[in-house]
């Protein structure tokens, strides 16, 4: 006896004995479904994406990866602004009244730009790489720079190498409010870490909800 592939043979174990002949019933697929389990063909499937590395949860600092696309990074964009905009006013590292014209805008200090670039894992490395001198050679100012870099490579405890995210120079001279050297040049070096993270995650600090220029940076922050 041959059967169709669509047909099932069931043969009842309690009439099984020895030399007992045994009836065969012969029972097709649709007769196994229950009729209200009986799936619907104008029904469409859902399918479930598999689970991969790119689309698993990202940590906070991969919103700086470029080669991740920024659907897939603005959850957890959102998740760090939020978080950052929370802590930057609890420990009042915001500053109103910097711009005459709306003076409702809030700008961040340098204090908060810092833990943004801890919360991403960057490390600034800032140093004063020039004097300013006027045409009589009196020193009257200087220049530094900022290098953000992102997994910094180590030798002896010194940094040699890593992931550069951003670049900056900056200048500050005695014709500001700075007027010994020592504050030249950290003003200087000041202002060369400002533009560097505000170039690298300004936009991160907007979408907190705060000012992309730290608050250092504007000019009536001196008489602040």
């Amino acid at each position: 006896m041959s059967f169709n592939d669509d047909e099932a043979v069931f043969v009842t174990a309690d009439k099984i004995e020895k030399d007992e002949k045994v009836d065969v019933e012969i029972v097709s697929d649709e007769e196994l479904i229950p009729k209200d389990e009986v799936p619907d063909e104008n029904v469409t499937e859902t399918a479930i994406a598999p689970v991969t590395e790119k689309n698993s949860a990202l940590a906070d600092y991969e919103i700086l990866n470029p080669e991740i696309p920024i659907s897939e990074k603005i959850s957890i964009t959102v998740k760090v602004a939020d978080t950052l905009k929370t802590i930057v006013k609890h420990q009042g590292l915001v500053k109103k009244g910097l711009n005459k014209k709306e003076p409702e805008k809030e700008y961040v200090l340098k204090g908060g730009w810092e833990m943004l670039n801890t919360f991403m894992g960057i490390t600034p490395i800032t140093k004063v790489i020039d004097e300013i001198r006027n045409n009589k050679g009196r020193i009257i100012g200087y220049k530094a720079q900022c290098t953000l870099l992102k997994d910094p490579e180590y030798i002896n405890g010194e940094i040699v190498g890593g992931k550069v995210m951003s670049y900056a120079e900056a200048s500050a001279t005695r014709e500001g409010f700075q007027k010994d050297t020592s504050s030249m040049m950290s003003m200087a070096q000041t202002r060369a870490y400002n533009k560097a993270t505000r170039n690298c995650m300004g936009w991160i600090m907007e979408m907190a909800g705060f000012q992309g220029t730290p608050a250092e940076e504007m000019p009536s922050f001196k008489n602040d």
